[in-house]
């Protein structure tokens, strides 16, 4: 095993994004794309940076994996526009806010050699 070299990496796939708030404040950020969830969250200090206001809210409860279910929760919803960095393209979607989206991330060990 002496021979052997060992690499952490973090697997997640990200695209940057340019976000412009409703107070016209730009901000960029890291846009985690996961194709497995029903629903796309930002973070509630984005959305206070950039001034958006609620257009609704829902209660919501998540099934864990294993079958495990969350409590129920109250989480005010955003119309975001996200932008490309070159300000090409925009899509405008419907977005929850979570104080906490990401923690606490895994890395895998990959032998090389």
């Amino acid at each position: 095993m002496s021979d052997q070299n060992y690499v952490w990496e973090l697997v997640l796939h990200t695209l940057m994004v340019k976000l412009i708030g409703d107070n016209w404040c730009e901000q960029k950020a890291r846009a985690l794309i996961n194709s497995g969830s029903q629903q796309s969250y930002v973070l509630k200090e984005t959305v206070t940076n950039l001034g958006y206001q609620s257009v609704g809210s829902e209660i919501m409860s998540r099934v864990l994996f294993g079958g495990a279910k969350s409590r129920e929760q109250n989480h005010s919803l955003y119309k975001m526009k996200v932008h490309s960095l070159d300000g090409k393209s925009v899509c405008e979607t419907l977005v929850s806010n979570k104080a906490v989206i990401l923690r606490n991330i895994q890395t895998q060990q990959k032998t090389l050699g």
